[in-house]
């Protein structure tokens, strides 16, 4: 139809000033028998939060100069949209849509017994609610070459017609073509027979846990490491609710905040720190994640296996322990007075003078060692803090030292060795390093155990994002794998931050 670019202000000098409306008349696309649009879903009628594959199909017969696909439902708030995997053993191009570059393929086909030349690409979209939805037609836009200019006689050469060149030029127009619309009927998932702590996982799932380290005591933390796998994409894929698990909140203390997913492979991992509550505990239990499968239209419950934890009582000091103080003594015992009856004395004869003062305490012995006492046992507690910790503080540094040549041989030796291992190491040795500098235990050490102390000693931002980029890539290679050139960036980067941290935190 016909539309109106607005009058613009412009400020200058104090004044404002404003530009001329303009008309523009946009032009509804039509179709072209060379040139055919085709939007297909893999399926109609899916279940909310069920995973499809929408189509888009370019039917070329003639000479074209590509340009850029518009696809509304790719930014549609009723879904997410994910890319699809690429098979490069095809014969691939990249095109424009909207404002991103995406991979097609490219094949020769027919179409109502045409050959056509066919461009093809995917992408995933996941509803995000029930009911019709409806699909606008995509576009293409692109030159088409309509003819030819015919040849400048001054122009021409001699060896035009030996190359087959006859001297013209193609001629291009400039071409909009749509697509068909498409309605999609999203189907609610049941409320019948949905299970607690159900978080919108749609498809047929499988999970795997594990855990390190597996003997602690109680309320250190525990890394647990939860895969999730099943549906071909899992970009979106909610973390399962680990907080909402009744069998697990019973022994551990688990955060309420979600964990951030990461995609390893085919599957999504989600790392958590718990803390055992008590010392009886004896495993962790199998981590559920109730979904609902489509291909039998009910809910399910994936479980990972338990894992066995040994788990040590953690004793707590009270301040009556530092003191050598029992709360709430018993009551004194009679003790019976060997002598017989003790009379009462009236008269002063049963007074006996004992006077008491600085001349008395220096001549008796057991005064002298009365008084000299405390302070001697003052003096020797004094000293023996005193080489206490200097010897922690030698401990620490040794411990530093020890630390910092463990990330120099993770740096120098990681070729030849199997990629987790190298990750392991990596984290362990830094890990240490923390521990030692932050007197904190080194054990399942995690980068939101280390932040804390680290902005109380005012370590700079960009250090503390640099730790935990390394944390995560060191997490990622133990569990995941990665190649042995991430390996050696991450383990040289390691090493690296902690030079820099250990002249931060002299």
């Amino acid at each position: 139809g016909q539309l109106t670019i607005p009058a613009i202000p412009v400020d200058a000098a104090g004044k404002t000033v404003y530009t001329k409306p303009l008309q523009v008349k946009a032009n509804k696309p039509h179709e072209i028998d060379d040139f055919k649009l085709v939007m297909e879903l893999s399926n109609e009628s899916p279940h909310m939060g069920e995973p499809v594959i929408l189509s888009v199909t370019w039917y070329i017969s003639a000479h074209v100069k590509l340009g850029p696909f518009a696809v509304p439902a790719l930014s549609d708030d009723a879904f997410f949209v994910d890319d699809t995997p690429v098979d490069r053993r095809k014969e691939t191009l990249e095109v424009q849509v909207g404002t991103g570059i995406t991979i097609s393929e490219k094949s020769h086909t027919t179409l109502l017994g045409e050959p056509y030349t066919a461009i093809q690409f995917r992408k995933v979209l996941i509803p995000k609610q029930s009911g019709a939805i409806k699909l606008d037609p995509s576009t293409v836009m692109f030159h088409a070459m309509v003819g030819y200019k015919p040849p400048q006689r001054n122009r021409r050469s001699m060896f035009d017609n030996f190359f087959g060149n006859s001297g013209k030029q193609p001629i291009y127009k400039k071409v909009v073509i749509p697509s068909n619309e498409l309605l999609m009927q999203v189907k609610p998932l049941p409320l019948s027979g949905r299970p607690d702590g159900f978080a919108g996982h749609v498809g047929t799932y499988r999970i795997e846990a594990s855990a390190s380290p597996l003997q602690v005591s109680v309320g250190d933390p525990v890394h647990l490491v939860v895969a999730v796998s099943g549906p071909e994409y899992l970009k979106h894929l909610p973390p399962p609710p680990l907080h909402e698990q009744t069998t697990l909140i019973d022994d551990f203390k688990v955060p309420t905040q979600p964990p951030e997913g990461e995609m390893q492979g085919s599957a999504k991992i989600f790392t958590q720190t718990i803390r055992a509550l008590r010392p009886d505990v004896a495993s962790i239990p199998p981590i559920e994640l109730p979904y609902f499968d489509t291909r039998h239209s009910e809910y399910r419950m994936a479980r990972s296996e338990p894992i066995r934890i040994q788990v040590r009582e953690s004793r707590v000091v009270t301040a009556f322990d530092g003191e050598g103080i029992q709360l709430g003594g018993g009551p004194t015992a009679v003790e019976g007075w060997a002598r017989g009856i003790a009379h009462n004395y009236e008269d002063t004869g049963a007074l006996v003078n004992q006077v008491y003062g600085p001349a008395a305490w220096i001549s008796s012995p057991a005064w002298i060692a009365a008084l000299s006492l405390p302070p001697m046992l003052y003096g020797f507690a004094t000293a023996m803090v005193l080489v206490r910790q200097s010897r922690k503080r030698e401990s620490a540094s040794t411990r530093t030292r020890r630390a910092l040549r463990g990330l120099e041989e993770a740096a120098r030796n990681t070729k030849g060795k199997d990629p987790a291992s190298v990750a392991g190491e990596t984290l362990d040795a830094l890990r240490g390093y923390l521990g030692s500098k932050l007197e904190i235990p080194t054990s399942a050490l995690t980068f939101s155990d280390a932040e804390a102390p680290l902005l109380d000693r005012e370590v700079a931002e960009d250090l503390l994002a640099e730790l935990r980029a390394i944390f995560n890539a060191c997490e990622a290679g133990r569990y995941g794998g990665t190649d042995d050139e991430e390996l050696r960036e991450v383990a040289d980067r390691s090493l690296a931050l902690a030079r820099r941290l250990e002249e931060v935190l002299k």
